[in-house]
């Protein structure tokens, strides 16, 4: 056994003083972690090794601070995501964000629309003055479907095409002591679209914009909390209103029957990702 701690080097974490197993270790820029302390740190944090023992325990005592903000309450306004979450609370300023809901690894993510939901994974309270900026992430991939002709897989003409898009949002963060990004996946899954021939490429930004006027421009109620915003009212909206889309909305061949419903749903993810995008970049221009 001596031997063996010889050649290991046996160590003790620099934050808690506790022994360090022979696997355990987390490096840092001038000691060491153990597991335990490693997994107090936000899940958002990037730069372990480059960080001091100093810098750590910083964190760790801003990490109990938004424990304790979260204990004296947080008043949801909009809850937002599929996958990840965004919780907002507009009367205080802040919000609360993670890449996935889900508890564990096969787990399935779920709906967050309450702070009582994901109080024990710890989030960090993030002003709304320490937002740099939005960005709206859509990843799109696609892949043929071919029919089969004398044994063979050919290609239709013009050619079946499915479209499987991703959306997301990466608050960048100014000024924050240990967070510079937060990437929130909005989609469970992908929203897959048929289209009848290659898609076309196009900005969607104004024509997502010009198609959501009437919702974008109404003032929340903070008063009397009469506009609780969440993925389903969002749903509502953009499922019961008949837009005139144009021939290729978001560069799909709109086509009532085979892909109508789908590209409601990227209209749904991209609303949801412009709306989180207006209020977190808007909170000093009310």
């Amino acid at each position: 056994m001596g031997v063996l701690s010889g050649l290991f080097g046996q160590k003790s974490c620099s934050i808690c003083g506790s022994e360090i197993g022979m696997l355990g270790n987390r490096k840092l820029k001038d000691g060491n972690m153990c597991k335990s302390c490693a997994g107090k740190l936000s899940v958002w944090f990037q730069d372990r090794s480059e960080s001091t023992v100093a810098q750590i325990q910083n964190q760790l005592g801003v990490r109990k601070a938004y424990e304790d903000i979260l204990a004296k309450g947080f008043n949801v306004s909009r809850a937002y995501g599929e996958f990840g979450c965004i919780l907002i609370d507009e009367i205080f300023g802040n919000f609360v964000a993670l890449p996935d809901t889900s508890d564990s690894f096969f787990g399935d993510a779920k709906v967050i629309t309450s702070i009582d939901q994901i109080r024990d994974k710890k989030p960090d309270v993030i002003m709304f003055k320490e937002v740099a900026g939005v960005d709206v992430n859509v990843t799109v991939t696609s892949r043929e479907e071919k029919q089969t002709v004398d044994g063979k897989l050919v290609s239709y003409n013009p050619k079946h095409m499915v479209y499987m898009a991703q959306f997301s949002v990466t608050i960048r963060l100014k000024g924050h002591p240990f967070i510079k990004s937060m990437t929130v996946p909005l989609n469970n899954g992908s929203v897959q679209i048929r289209n009848m021939g290659e898609r076309l490429v196009t900005e969607y930004k104004d024509t997502v914009r010009a198609m959501l006027t009437g919702y974008k421009g109404r003032e929340f109620e903070i008063e009397n909390q009469s506009a609780f915003y969440t993925n389903n009212s969002l749903k509502d909206l953009i499922f019961r209103t008949e837009y005139n889309l144009p021939d290729y909305a978001y560069g799909f061949k709109v086509d009532r029957v085979t892909n109508w419903k789908q590209i409601q749903e990227y209209q749904y993810y991209l609303a949801m990702a412009e709306e989180i995008k207006s209020v977190l970049e808007g909170w000093d221009k009310c």
